[in-house]
């Protein structure tokens, strides 16, 4: 909870700035798998599980409103699934006067997303990159 409340506290000031982008989103969403995940295997409340997929709901029109590709993990129905969770490093540049803000998040599974403004576009880092390789 308090890494997901960082990450919705980072993305508040970032959008007050002017400066949020689709990284910002995507790793408040990756926080919020883990809330998730805890959901399912702890089946709380009727009110805190209404409570909670009122937020996922919340959670879905932000991703959609920063173009962010995103679907809960294991959720069958919609066929969308998260892929290559966890972030293992985020670079993030909080932009000047002469240089936009931007953020590269690398994922485990070698997904670099890099957000430029409002923008988000994903690469794939070849799996040779770490044995040598200098291109992307």
């Amino acid at each position: 909870m308090k890494e997901f409340y960082a990450e919705t506290r980072g993305l508040h000031d970032h959008f007050n700035n002017h400066k949020s982008t689709g990284a910002d989103v995507q790793s408040v969403l990756e926080r919020a798998v883990r809330i998730n995940e805890f959901m399912q295997r702890h089946p709380l409340s009727t009110n805190a599980q209404n409570d909670w997929l009122a937020v996922k709901t919340n959670l879905d029109e932000l991703a959609r409103a920063y173009n962010v590709t995103w679907g809960w993990p294991g959720n069958v129905s919609s066929g969308l699934i998260a892929v290559d969770l966890p972030v293992v490093a985020i670079i993030t540049n909080d932009g000047s006067t002469n240089i936009p803000a931007y953020r590269i998040s690398l994922s485990r599974g070698g997904r670099a997303e890099v957000a430029l403004r409002n923008s988000l576009s994903t690469k794939d880092v070849p799996a040779d990159l770490p044995k040598g390789s200098s291109q992307i």
